[in-house]
């Protein structure tokens, strides 16, 4: 029987070594790419390094509206940010205690994706 699933419901996978991790977008704080290279943040404070480049994460997370692309190097969770701080060029405060770079030019995306 072929059930479609929605986006909410819908698994990733990350690879991790030599490992296969099966996330729900919904777990993941945030990623942050270095290289060829990601990190994922998630919800219970662990992390997942990942053979992949945030351009990868990017794309398999395009179709779930929460999740903002803010900088060269952050893919956000927008359900998880807590705060916007203009100073030093402006940057995110996540959950967790967690902060992420936006770019001056996503400013105004930012805004208009969080209504």
């Amino acid at each position: 029987m072929n059930v479609s699933k929605s986006w909410e419901e819908k698994r990733i996978v990350v690879p991790n070594g030599q490992n296969y991790k099966l996330l729900s977008p919904s777990d993941i704080l945030m990623v942050k790419g270095e290289g060829s290279y990601s990190e994922l943040y998630l919800q219970d404070g662990s992390r997942i390094l990942a053979s992949r480049n945030l351009k990868h994460f990017e794309e398999i997370l395009s179709h779930i509206p929460y999740f903002f692309r803010t900088h060269k190097s952050y893919l956000v969770n927008l359900q998880t940010v807590v705060e916007f701080v203009k100073s030093d060029g402006g940057y995110l405060n996540i959950k967790g205690g967690l902060v992420a770079g936006i770019s001056p030019e996503k400013v105004d995306e930012f805004w208009e994706r969080l209504k």
